[in-house]
């Protein structure tokens, strides 16, 4: 694939991912959260496994795969909320997802990408 197909097939995956995402109820509460994430992880995991698929050049392909990795990390965290033992616990988990979410949102605009660039 061409970088700009790669661009265009990982913007309608992200397009796809956001409207998933949405479509899930705001959590409203620390309990809410906590079945809130595992929802959004099987959402983000599927995105990632499409993303997976897609074979970029080798122009621009580590902020591609970094993209693809920070993804992969924030689908991880939002599993673990499911398990976190306190509201301190939600907390630091998702401190860590904004901070994947970041890096993730800096490396996929570094690739070229518009909509998986943007913070959600």
């Amino acid at each position: 694939m061409s970088k700009e197909e790669v661009v265009r097939e990982g913007d309608r995956i992200c397009r796809s991912t956001t409207a998933e995402i949405d479509k899930i109820e705001e959590p409203q509460n620390v309990e809410d959260v906590k079945t809130y994430g595992p929802k959004v992880a099987k959402v983000i995991g599927a995105a990632v496994e499409d993303l997976k698929e897609l074979d970029p050049p080798d122009e621009g392909r580590k902020d591609f795969d970094v993209f693809v990795e920070a993804a992969g990390e924030q689908a991880s965290l939002a599993e673990q909320l499911k398990d976190a033992p306190d509201e301190d616990a939600v907390r630091a988990l998702l401190v860590k997802s904004t901070e994947s979410d970041m890096k993730g949102n800096a490396a996929a605009k570094a690739y070229g990408f518009k909509t998986c660039a943007q913070a959600r």
